[in-house]
Protein backbone atom coordinates (compact mmCIF):
# COMPACT_ATOMS: atom_id res chain seq x y z
CA UNK A 1 0.00 0.00 0.00
CA UNK A 2 3.04 2.62 0.81
CA UNK A 3 4.55 1.61 -1.94
CA UNK A 4 1.26 2.54 -4.50
CA UNK A 5 1.04 5.73 -2.70
CA UNK A 6 4.23 6.63 -3.25
CA UNK A 7 4.58 5.91 -7.06
CA UNK A 8 1.25 8.17 -7.59
CA UNK A 9 2.84 11.19 -5.58
CA UNK A 10 5.86 10.66 -7.84
CA UNK A 11 3.70 10.83 -10.85
CA UNK A 12 1.66 13.81 -9.56
CA UNK A 13 4.51 15.64 -8.64
CA UNK A 14 6.28 15.65 -12.26
CA UNK A 15 3.20 16.21 -14.11
CA UNK A 16 3.08 19.59 -11.63
CA UNK A 17 6.83 20.33 -13.11
CA UNK A 18 5.96 19.38 -16.42
CA UNK A 19 2.93 21.83 -16.81
CA UNK A 20 4.55 24.42 -14.59
CA UNK A 21 7.78 24.58 -17.10
CA UNK A 22 5.54 24.53 -20.04
CA UNK A 23 3.52 27.35 -18.37
CA UNK A 24 6.89 29.09 -18.10
CA UNK A 25 8.53 28.06 -21.50
CA UNK A 26 5.65 29.58 -23.55
CA UNK A 27 5.98 33.28 -21.27
CA UNK A 28 9.67 33.10 -23.24
CA UNK A 29 8.49 32.52 -26.39
CA UNK A 30 5.70 35.21 -26.24
CA UNK A 31 8.36 37.44 -24.87
CA UNK A 32 10.95 36.25 -27.83
CA UNK A 33 8.45 37.36 -30.57
CA UNK A 34 9.72 40.19 -32.69
CA UNK A 35 7.59 41.96 -35.05
CA UNK A 36 8.88 41.63 -38.77
CA UNK A 37 7.38 43.54 -41.80
CA UNK A 38 6.53 42.13 -45.02
CA UNK A 39 6.74 43.02 -48.42
CA UNK A 40 5.41 41.53 -51.38
CA UNK A 41 8.19 39.22 -53.69
CA UNK A 42 9.62 41.04 -56.80
CA UNK A 43 10.92 39.86 -60.00
CA UNK A 44 14.72 41.67 -60.41
CA UNK A 45 17.56 41.57 -62.69
CA UNK A 46 20.32 40.82 -60.92
CA UNK A 47 23.75 42.66 -62.51
CA UNK A 48 26.82 40.83 -61.53
CA UNK A 49 30.05 43.29 -62.53
CA UNK A 50 32.40 42.31 -64.69
CA UNK A 51 36.27 43.25 -63.57
CA UNK A 52 38.75 43.46 -65.89
CA UNK A 53 42.03 45.72 -67.04
CA UNK A 54 43.10 46.99 -70.46
CA UNK A 55 45.09 50.29 -72.47
CA UNK A 56 44.00 53.51 -72.53
CA UNK A 57 44.80 54.95 -75.39
CA UNK A 58 43.22 57.76 -78.27
CA UNK A 59 40.50 57.69 -81.19
CA UNK A 60 42.86 59.61 -82.89
CA UNK A 61 45.80 58.13 -82.10
CA UNK A 62 49.47 58.25 -84.51
CA UNK A 63 53.01 56.15 -84.95
CA UNK A 64 55.23 59.69 -84.84
CA UNK A 65 58.49 58.62 -86.84
CA UNK A 66 61.43 59.96 -88.88
CA UNK A 67 61.70 60.58 -92.88
CA UNK A 68 65.05 59.18 -93.08
CA UNK A 69 67.22 56.75 -91.02
CA UNK A 70 69.55 57.86 -88.46
CA UNK A 71 70.43 57.55 -84.70
CA UNK A 72 68.21 58.91 -81.82
CA UNK A 73 70.17 61.55 -80.47
CA UNK A 74 67.37 62.78 -77.91
CA UNK A 75 64.23 61.77 -76.64
CA UNK A 76 62.63 64.90 -74.61
CA UNK A 77 59.58 63.62 -73.20
CA UNK A 78 57.91 60.58 -71.07
CA UNK A 79 55.22 58.36 -71.42
CA UNK A 80 51.93 60.42 -70.33
CA UNK A 81 53.22 63.59 -70.66
CA UNK A 82 51.00 66.46 -72.18
CA UNK A 83 52.54 68.39 -74.80
CA UNK A 84 51.72 71.54 -77.14
CA UNK A 85 51.41 71.45 -80.99
CA UNK A 86 54.33 72.21 -82.76
CA UNK A 87 56.85 70.99 -79.74
CA UNK A 88 59.69 68.89 -80.77
CA UNK A 89 59.59 65.81 -79.09
CA UNK A 90 62.65 63.62 -80.88
CA UNK A 91 65.80 64.54 -82.83
CA UNK A 92 68.36 62.25 -84.82
CA UNK A 93 72.04 62.81 -84.74
CA UNK A 94 72.44 65.70 -87.18
CA UNK A 95 76.81 65.32 -87.90
CA UNK A 96 75.58 63.22 -91.29
CA UNK A 97 72.36 65.39 -92.14
CA UNK A 98 74.71 68.46 -91.86
CA UNK A 99 77.31 67.25 -93.62
CA UNK A 100 74.71 66.13 -96.85
CA UNK A 101 73.23 70.04 -96.28
CA UNK A 102 76.46 72.09 -96.61
CA UNK A 103 77.30 69.69 -99.89
CA UNK A 104 74.12 70.10 -101.44
CA UNK A 105 74.93 73.71 -100.77
CA UNK A 106 77.61 73.77 -102.07
CA UNK A 107 76.86 72.01 -105.51
CA UNK A 108 74.11 74.25 -106.01
CA UNK A 109 76.67 77.22 -105.54
CA UNK A 110 79.04 75.79 -108.05
CA UNK A 111 76.23 74.81 -110.37
CA UNK A 112 74.63 78.14 -110.50
CA UNK A 113 78.72 79.84 -111.04
CA UNK A 114 79.00 78.10 -113.92
CA UNK A 115 75.41 78.51 -115.63
CA UNK A 116 75.87 81.99 -114.83
CA UNK A 117 79.49 81.69 -117.20
CA UNK A 118 78.09 79.48 -119.70
CA UNK A 119 74.92 81.69 -120.32
CA UNK A 120 77.90 85.06 -120.47
CA UNK A 121 79.81 82.29 -123.18
CA UNK A 122 76.39 81.61 -124.99
CA UNK A 123 75.74 85.09 -125.19
CA UNK A 124 78.99 85.82 -126.70
CA UNK A 125 78.34 82.96 -129.21
CA UNK A 126 81.53 81.24 -127.31
CA UNK A 127 79.45 78.66 -126.14
CA UNK A 128 77.42 76.16 -127.48
CA UNK A 129 73.59 75.42 -127.14
CA UNK A 130 74.59 72.19 -126.36
CA UNK A 131 76.67 73.15 -123.11
CA UNK A 132 74.14 75.71 -121.98
CA UNK A 133 71.61 73.02 -121.58
CA UNK A 134 73.86 70.53 -120.25
CA UNK A 135 74.66 73.17 -117.56
CA UNK A 136 71.25 74.26 -117.14
CA UNK A 137 70.43 70.32 -116.37
CA UNK A 138 73.27 69.83 -113.65
CA UNK A 139 72.06 73.15 -112.28
CA UNK A 140 68.16 71.79 -111.87
CA UNK A 141 69.89 68.61 -110.51
CA UNK A 142 71.80 70.57 -107.68
CA UNK A 143 69.05 72.95 -106.96
CA UNK A 144 66.47 69.64 -106.25
CA UNK A 145 69.55 67.99 -104.35
CA UNK A 146 69.33 71.48 -102.10
CA UNK A 147 65.75 70.70 -101.49
CA UNK A 148 65.87 67.40 -100.60
CA UNK A 149 69.03 68.01 -98.08
CA UNK A 150 67.05 70.70 -96.26
CA UNK A 151 63.86 68.77 -96.18
CA UNK A 152 65.49 66.07 -94.76
CA UNK A 153 67.52 68.38 -92.23
CA UNK A 154 63.73 70.02 -91.19
CA UNK A 155 62.52 66.26 -90.54
CA UNK A 156 65.33 64.98 -88.56
CA UNK A 157 63.22 66.44 -85.44
CA UNK A 158 59.98 65.31 -84.45
CA UNK A 159 57.67 67.77 -83.71
CA UNK A 160 53.96 67.31 -82.20
CA UNK A 161 51.16 67.59 -84.44
CA UNK A 162 48.49 69.06 -82.54
CA UNK A 163 47.72 69.53 -78.98
CA UNK A 164 48.44 65.80 -76.85
CA UNK A 165 49.75 63.13 -75.04
CA UNK A 166 53.03 61.13 -75.62
CA UNK A 167 51.65 57.18 -75.14
CA UNK A 168 54.45 55.44 -75.75
CA UNK A 169 58.10 55.48 -76.40
CA UNK A 170 58.99 52.82 -78.90
CA UNK A 171 62.87 53.90 -79.56
CA UNK A 172 64.83 54.87 -77.15
CA UNK A 173 67.99 57.25 -77.44
CA UNK A 174 71.38 56.02 -79.41
CA UNK A 175 69.06 53.66 -80.97
CA UNK A 176 69.55 53.28 -85.02
CA UNK A 177 65.98 53.29 -86.45
CA UNK A 178 65.11 52.90 -90.31
CA UNK A 179 62.93 55.37 -92.12
CA UNK A 180 59.11 55.40 -90.86
CA UNK A 181 60.29 53.50 -88.08
CA UNK A 182 57.71 54.32 -84.64
CA UNK A 183 59.02 56.21 -82.33
CA UNK A 184 56.19 57.52 -80.63
CA UNK A 185 52.94 56.86 -79.92
CA UNK A 186 50.82 59.74 -80.14
CA UNK A 187 47.40 60.48 -78.94
CA UNK A 188 45.67 63.93 -79.49
CA UNK A 189 43.54 66.01 -77.41
CA UNK A 190 41.03 66.52 -79.97
CA UNK A 191 39.72 62.96 -79.76
CA UNK A 192 38.19 60.82 -77.20
CA UNK A 193 39.84 58.02 -75.37
CA UNK A 194 39.15 54.29 -75.31
CA UNK A 195 40.17 51.43 -73.46
CA UNK A 196 40.93 47.86 -74.90
CA UNK A 197 39.92 45.29 -72.39
CA UNK A 198 40.25 41.32 -72.80
CA UNK A 199 36.57 40.06 -71.78
CA UNK A 200 36.74 36.11 -71.49
CA UNK A 201 34.43 34.11 -72.86
CA UNK A 202 31.92 33.45 -70.44
CA UNK A 203 31.53 37.30 -69.69
CA UNK A 204 31.36 38.49 -73.30
CA UNK A 205 28.27 37.07 -73.42
CA UNK A 206 26.74 39.26 -71.09
CA UNK A 207 28.35 42.74 -72.25
CA UNK A 208 26.21 44.59 -75.07
CA UNK A 209 27.15 47.67 -77.10
CA UNK A 210 26.06 50.82 -75.15
CA UNK A 211 26.32 49.30 -71.72
CA UNK A 212 27.59 51.64 -69.44
CA UNK A 213 30.95 50.98 -67.63
CA UNK A 214 33.19 52.91 -64.25
CA UNK A 215 36.88 53.06 -64.89
CA UNK A 216 39.47 53.52 -62.63
CA UNK A 217 42.69 54.88 -63.36
CA UNK A 218 46.22 54.46 -61.09
CA UNK A 219 47.12 58.25 -62.13
CA UNK A 220 44.07 59.75 -60.55
CA UNK A 221 43.40 57.93 -57.28
CA UNK A 222 40.28 57.72 -56.08
CA UNK A 223 38.75 59.29 -59.60
CA UNK A 224 35.96 57.09 -61.20
CA UNK A 225 35.19 57.83 -65.01
CA UNK A 226 32.28 57.04 -66.78
CA UNK A 227 32.49 55.22 -70.01
CA UNK A 228 30.02 52.83 -72.40
CA UNK A 229 31.04 50.08 -74.14
CA UNK A 230 31.94 50.87 -78.25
Amino acid sequence: MNKISYNSFVFVLSALVFFACAEQTEKEISNLVVPVKTEQAKKVKLVEPIVTSGRISSTKESKLSFKIPGIVKQINVKEGQSVKAGQALASLDLSEMEANLTKAKNGFEKARRDLERIERLHKDNVATLEQLQNTKTVFDVAKSDLKIAEFNYKYSTIKAPSDGTILMKVAEENELVNAGYPVIAFGSKSANWKIEASVADVEIVKISIGDSASVLCDAYPGVQFSAIVT
